[in-house]
């Protein structure tokens, strides 16, 4: 007699929601992404069950107290459109309001509708993530819950693997990150780079199967719908990889292998060199031959150690790190040295690379592109600790626009020169990468610190008159360098301040050496006052000139305010 599939109970899934909770907590609103299949059915079901079960016995601002659906119409085939009406049709069942949008294919920035011919998925995929953000942003919903299981974990693992990922990649998604700053092509850095970092993707699914999903589909008498393309081994690898897994296997190494014949070359290709990779390394005991419940075993634990290793990253930071000018961070050789877990060193300087780089946080760029060969070069050199002692100076970047140099700690200064020291009073500083031209700027010839130049007059002015219309916030939000939010408050400008704008003076933002932090300054007849340069809250921070006695001053005005804007968090 087969075992019966037990559906998801209510505290089951209350605590999966707890599991999933963003670091602020939730909004008053909760988005769905809701595509009428069975994964997102069940889930919207199951919040729907939960929050009203909860308001009855939590506090308030424990949990969401409004749930909407949101459904994508990609507009490039009629299903599409057909399966955008069924979503909403079990939202409506539920009493669950529903938000349905098309994709505007061909309007502001976006690009045209594709041919039958074009390589959809990547576009198709970019819109639906800018429409989805949008619609939360309507909704001032922080997070989008996503019905993602421990079965589309299992399918991301063995894709990771195939591409050439280790431990941290194969640990695969989370159930709750950050939406981050997207990938920096154009108009991303006005949607995502300030925003993004207030909202947040969960899964409280992500710890049961498919099997448990659709039984709790069966149980509660959930209608939904199954798109045909999910099941097409022939259209992506992943496809190919939930048709090899459900039909008993695969072990070949090669693409000739029979197990692979009725896909394409080239995804019978990636297939094999997954079991290749696989087989190359003794400590992992899967491949797609694997049965699914050990494939499921092995993701949830590649899953428990991510956790683990993050925790162990938050106490190796607060540990070693030494106090170091505002965006940047400094740690000493012999401290690297002493990590004795290779995994552990690369998590730790993923997670600093992250938090100093321009690149857009949580896109691979601002990781040294995840590649491992760029982290081993940096693990290497940084842990050299021997020849130390016999350097002048030394410095290297390997990637995402960080510099590390080496220093001398001497009291609260820094000093570039280290030879003759004794290696204790040397430490590494990793900085943002001065004169750095970004790749949207390689090709007018700009230098990348130009770009940070802002004469942002007219923007405060506009702001002012809109508030005082009441038309618009009383602030005015403006991220330097994708690493330090600039906030005006509109309310609070100074009379003469307000009179001199009018008079033809103006306000800019502009970058200081070395350390690429911002100062507000105003600009009048030619001459150049500074406004405000203060950063807060104030990090552990030594003098900000290298090599000078002097003690830095911050200048400090009370409509200004200036954040550290990039997380050293795991998420």
């Amino acid at each position: 007699m087969a075992t019966r599939i037990i559906p998801i109970s209510m505290p089951e899934f209350a605590s999966m929601m707890r599991r999933a909770m963003p670091p602020p907590g939730w909004s008053e609103t909760l988005a769905v992404a809701n595509s009428g299949g069975p994964d997102s059915t069940c889930l919207l079901f199951l919040l729907d069950r939960h929050l009203k079960a909860r308001h009855e016995v939590t506090p308030i601002g424990r949990t969401p107290k409004r749930l909407v659906s949101l459904s994508i119409d990609h507009d490039l085939q009629p299903s599409s459109a057909t399966m955008a009406k069924h979503a909403a049709n079990i939202a409506e069942s539920l009493g669950v309001e529903h938000v349905t949008a098309k994709l505007p294919w061909g309007q502001g920035v976006c690009p045209p509708k594709p041919g039958p011919d074009d390589k959809i998925e990547e576009q198709a995929r970019d819109m639906r993530q800018m429409v989805l953000f949008e619609c939360m942003k309507r909704l001032k919903a922080n997070a989008l819950a996503s019905g993602h299981h421990t079965d589309d974990q299992v399918e991301t693992m063995l894709m990771r693997l195939g591409r050439g990922s280790r431990q941290l990649g194969l640990s695969g998604m989370r159930a709750c990150r950050r939406w981050g700053m997207g990938s920096g092509k154009e108009g991303n850095d006005e949607l995502y780079a300030i925003e993004g970092m207030r909202k947040w993707i969960v899964r409280p699914l992500l710890d049961v199967g498919k099997d448990r999903i659709l039984a709790t589909c069966e149980e509660e008498k959930l209608e939904y719908v199954s798109d045909p393309t999910n099941f097409q081994p022939q259209l992506t690898i992943r496809n190919a990889i939930r048709h090899v897994i459900k039909n008993g296997g695969a072990t070949g190494l090669t693409s000739d292998d029979p197990s692979f014949s009725d896909l394409p070359h080239i995804i019978a290709q990636q297939m094999a060199v997954i079991n290749v990779t696989a087989s190359q390394e003794i400590s992992y005991d899967f491949n797609l031959g694997s049965d699914l419940q050990h494939l499921r075993s092995i993701s949830k634990g590649m899953v428990t150690a991510r956790l683990d290793i993050d925790n162990a990253v938050d106490k190796l930071i607060e540990k070693y790190r030494i106090p170091s000018p505002p965006g940047t961070f400094m740690i000493s050789p012999s401290s690297l040295k002493a990590i004795e877990s290779q995994v552990l060193r690369e998590a730790l300087l993923y997670r600093i690379t992250r938090y100093v780089s321009p690149e857009p946080w949580g896109n691979p760029r601002s990781e040294l592109g995840r590649r491992k060969a760029s982290v081993n070069r940096l693990i290497t050199h940084l842990c050299d600790v021997h020849s130390l002692a016999s350097k002048t100076n030394d410095s290297l970047c390997v990637g995402s626009s960080v510099w590390w140099r080496l220093v001398a700690v001497l009291g609260n200064r820094l000093r570039t020169t280290v030879k003759g020291l004794d290696t204790q009073k040397m430490a590494w500083l990793a900085l943002r990468q001065p004169n750095q031209r970004s790749r949207e700027n390689n090709k007018a010839g700009k230098n990348g610190l130009d770009t940070l130049h802002s004469e942002v007059t007219d923007q405060i002015i506009q702001i002012r008159e809109a508030w005082l219309s009441q038309k618009a916030s009383k602030t005015m939000e403006l991220l330097f360098d994708r690493r330090f939010l600039i906030r005006f408050h509109v309310d609070k400008i100074p009379l003469d301040i307000l009179e001199s704008l009018s008079a033809g003076d103006r306000i800019i933002v502009e970058p200081t050496k070395p350390w690429t932090l911002p100062r507000v300054i105003h600009l009048h007849e030619g001459v150049s006052t500074t406004l405000h340069t203060e950063i807060v809250p104030l990090p552990p921070f030594r003098n900000r000139e290298l090599g000078s006695r002097k003690k830095h001053e911050d200048v400090k005005s009370d409509w200004i305010t200036i954040e550290s804007w990039r997380p050293l968090s795991a998420i």
